[in-house]
């Protein structure tokens, strides 16, 4: 949460800097691609996304806008066969921080604006193993469990997207469309007996932004 802070922080003193005009409020929506590139896990992760927002005006129709993006992520393999069987589920924490540099178009009926940047997501949880093994000379079940944290590296991506702000003087409301192109796999599985389980690079969502601005 210390990740949050600074960030607004940041951005606050930016548009106190320059002297422009500041909005807080709050970005929500849901994924509307998949999150896995796999046909060996089965995902658990939820669609929604949400968090807090800090959208700063700056001269020549440009601004800078930070978010901080929360969702639930997870996923669940099997295999099986005659040596066994084995479960691996895995739930975690999953923050985006998209810095992103706005221009808004000169058209005033919409205000449709266009948004670029680049965004570092951070993920952290854990995960469970269950399963057995079997010795196939005696036909033995041996049942086991395991567990442990799931702290995969920080992944980088770059943003692109666009929408329309509309409202009254103080408060904004901004439909958005929003494709992130990551470039680290935080899954980047491989199995001892061929399978593999990777995340998707491509992530394109819908998004509510929903602010006041004084």
């Amino acid at each position: 949460m210390s990740r949050i802070a600074c960030l607004m922080v940041l951005s606050g003193a930016l548009a106190a800097c320059f002297g422009q005009q500041v909005g807080f409020g709050v970005k929500a929506g849901g994924r509307v691609s998949d999150d896995l590139a796999s046909y060996w896990a089965s995902s658990e992760s939820k669609r929604y996304v949400v968090g807090p927002m800090v959208d700063v005006r700056l001269a020549l129709r440009f601004g800078v806008e930070v978010d901080a993006l929360y969702r639930r992520v997870g996923f669940r393999t099997f295999n099986g066969g005659f040596w066994g069987s084995n479960q691996d589920n895995y739930r975690a924490n999953s923050w985006e921080f998209p810095m992103l540099l706005k221009y808004r178009l000169p058209i005033l009926a919409l205000k449709p604006y266009a948004v670029v940047g680049y965004a570092p997501r951070y993920i952290s949880g854990h995960y469970r193993a269950a399963g057995e093994s079997i010795d196939i000379l005696t036909g033995a079940s041996t049942p086991y469990t395991r567990s442990g944290d799931w702290k995969p590296d920080v992944s980088h991506g770059v943003v692109a997207g666009g929408g329309v702000e509309f409202g009254g003087r103080h408060v904004r409301i901004a439909p958005e469309v929003r494709y992130t192109r990551w470039f680290n796999d935080p899954i980047n599985f491989y199995g001892s007996r061929g399978y593999s389980v990777s995340a998707a690079q491509n992530q394109v969502e819908v998004l509510v932004g929903i602010f006041w601005r004084r």
